[in-house]
């Protein structure tokens, strides 16, 4: 019976910056497009208002993608995943002219038969992950306040 990995992934405090970005690049424009949505909805007496500004600016950066490198005990790790209403919960604030953002993102991919939780674990801690990670605006990236990746193994359905 084949089993499948239950991963999600999060993200806290991702800062982006549209000043040191060029002027051309298509992120750019999406990420101060989104900044000023944000920053109306901050001044925004009416809630409702606001809730429709703040999913405009989550709009205004769409797509996502979160790009992943892994290694082979996952059968059939998928190199992107596209945040959707269905796996992902973005939050973000304007701040300082930039863009703060926190998110969380679900996938899977089928894993060896054979991996247990303490198996995985091992596997964790000998080879972690090569890189996972958002791709929207590198140029404009300045930080963040880190990430992590929690799991459940389950039998394959």
């Amino acid at each position: 019976m084949s089993k499948a990995v239950h991963l999600e992934y999060y993200a806290k405090n991702l800062c982006f910056d549209p000043k040191p970005m060029s002027n051309d690049d298509p992120d750019r424009t999406k990420l101060l497009k989104a900044i000023a949505l944000l920053e109306r909805a901050d001044k925004c007496k009416n809630k409702r208002n606001a809730e429709k500004l703040n999913a405009q600016a989550l709009t205004a950066i769409m797509p996502l993608e979160l790009e992943i490198h892994g290694r082979s005990i996952l059968d059939d790790l998928p190199s992107r995943v596209l945040f959707t209403d269905e796996n992902s919960d973005v939050s973000m604030q304007a701040s300082g002219g930039g863009l703060r953002m926190s998110y969380s993102i679900r996938f899977s991919a089928r894993i060896d038969s054979d991996v247990t939780e303490d198996t995985y674990e091992e596997y964790l801690g000998d080879n972690a992950w090569q890189w996972v990670g958002i791709r929207f605006a590198s140029s404009g990236y300045e930080g963040d306040s880190g990430s992590s990746m929690s799991y459940s193994i389950r039998d394959d359905e």
